[in-house]
């Protein structure tokens, strides 16, 4: 079943022809697609999305140790999977295994830049 997010219209903008698969995934593991050319059943593509979310979870675990994580890039095959990490929620999309993948990254924290600053914790005084 589809989860909302305030994520999901910003990734919808993102018009890029070496993404063949755009999907954010939620705290419990959920995924939502936001474009899919690829070829999986349903629970594979499940199962991927559990796998990228515990990879997420369990870096996490490290932050205060060795930093926040900006992206996690798994090449399998003839495609690069990369995913980047946004609050609780983790974006994920599938490439070509030779796309740069810097660019695409840059290009979508740029389309959700404004999210990430929503999300700053509200300090307040008095």
């Amino acid at each position: 079943m589809p989860f909302e997010s305030s994520l999901i219209p910003k990734l919808e903008e993102i018009s890029d022809p070496s993404i063949r698969y755009l999907g954010i995934i939620n705290e419990q593991g959920r995924i939502q697609k936001i474009k899919s050319d690829l070829t999986l059943p349903k629970e594979k593509e499940d199962m991927l999305a559990m796998q990228i979310r515990l990879i997420h979870s369990m870096a996490g675990d490290l932050n205060d140790e060795l930093g926040l994580v900006d992206n996690i890039v798994t090449l399998r095959g003839n495609s690069k999977f990369i995913s980047i990490p946004i609050s609780k929620e983790v974006i994920t999309l599938v490439t070509d295994r030779k796309t740069p993948h810097h660019n695409i990254v840059k290009k979508i924290k740029k389309k959700i830049s404004n999210f990430e600053l929503q999300r700053e914790p509200l300090v307040i005084q008095g």
